[in-house]
């Protein structure tokens, strides 16, 4: 009797019950069923050992299967405990299957392969995704960095066309005979091959374009430690009275500052939470004035101060304030606002006043 579906007969003869499987192939030995065991022995942990190949099978809610290979030289699968193995995931399509079925059903089976043995090892459980740093560095291969994390910069478009801006405006060096583009450039190029070569070559790439980092013994080549050393110069030569403080621009000029603190817990939740060639601001919201930061400074060091107007340099950029609302929604919240951290900064610049000598004298 055919089946008018397909090309072959009907099935008239399914095995139904565990009573017809035994009929039809015979109980298994007890030496069989002694393999069964309930952890890892020496045996197995051997096997392991000599494995360059495991198929992982797990299932969604619904029971769809699926059945992902993983493979690396012999003994890149970890025994941790006699109940407990660590599976590196390294670099693939990124469809995630096995993960996705994970979430939703624990359950998991895996055969491990070793070349021209006749045996496999089978072992049954249950399986979590985890991401600890500890793990990841025993289980990297050849001393390969299964993830990068690259320190970029909001040099990277100068002159933002929105503002506060987010993380995917267009790059841009506009001129690349002006010096002031230089540094921009460095990142650009070094995010376009972090990203490029990331793809495939690490198992996460995530960039971070922090804004105007500060905070004790942050260095001396930025804005803040800059306006502090040059009105303590400036108070001593002008004497008495306000004193006369020139600044490139109108003042009207506007940066964010970001407290290092706030750097560190930014960067701390990309690295948790960041997604594969993902791009975050870190920084804050609060959009400052420059001449009105000079104000500030000179306040915390009990100056009165005149601003003096002078030029910009070609390239220079009227505003700069990130969207931050990309780290925001992953649990990144900035603490330090520029009044509670510039205090203890100018302080410690005007108390270390020496250190940017020996700084210019080493180098």
């Amino acid at each position: 009797m055919e089946n008018p579906a397909t090309s072959y007969p009907a099935i008239l003869e399914a095995i139904s019950t565990e009573t017809e499987i035994e009929n039809a192939i015979g109980k298994p030995s007890r030496k069989v069923l002694a393999k069964v065991l309930n952890g890892l022995d020496e045996i197995c942990r051997a096997f392991i050992a000599r494995s360059p190949f495991v198929v992982v099978a797990s299932s969604d809610a619904a029971g769809n299967l699926d059945v992902s290979p993983k493979g690396d030289p012999p003994g890149f699968v970890h025994v941790l405990d006699n109940r407990t193995i660590a599976i590196p995931e390294r670099p693939g399509n990124r469809r995630a299957d096995t993960f996705r079925n994970v979430l939703q059903n624990p359950k998991v089976g895996l055969i491990f392969v070793v070349p021209d043995k006749g045996e496999t090892l089978r072992i049954s459980g249950t399986a979590r995704i985890v991401r600890d740093a500890w793990l990841r560095e025993r289980l990297k291969v050849a001393d390969r960095v299964p993830e990068l994390a690259l320190a970029s910069s909001s040099e990277v478009y100068q002159t933002p066309p929105i503002v506060p801006t987010p993380e995917n405006v267009p790059l841009c060096v506009p001129d690349v005979l002006n010096p002031r583009y230089s540094y921009g450039g460095s990142k650009l190029a070094a995010e376009l091959i972090a990203f490029n070569y990331g793809r495939a070559g690490f198992d996460r790439v995530v960039v971070f374009r922090p804004h105007n980092v500060y905070g004790p013994d942050m260095g001396f080549e930025h804005v803040i430690p800059q306006f502090t050393l040059r009105l303590k110069k400036e108070a001593r030569q002008q004497g008495n009275g306000v004193v006369r403080f020139r600044i490139q621009g109108s003042g009207r000029e506007t940066r964010s500052f970001c407290h290092i603190s706030d750097l560190v817990q930014g960067v701390m939740v990309m690295r948790s939470r960041g997604e594969h060639l993902g791009i975050y601001h870190i920084g804050t919201s609060e959009e400052v004035a420059i001449g009105d930061l000079a104000h500030r400074i000179a306040g915390t060091m009990s100056l009165e101060i005149e601003l003096i107007s002078t030029s910009t340099l070609a390239g220079s950029t009227p505003r700069r304030c990130p969207d931050i609302s990309k780290l925001v929604g992953l649990g990144y919240q900035p603490r330090v606002q520029l009044n509670e951290g510039l205090p203890p900064t100018v302080r410690w610049y005007c108390e270390n006043e020496q250190l940017a000598g020996q700084l210019q004298a080493r180098i």
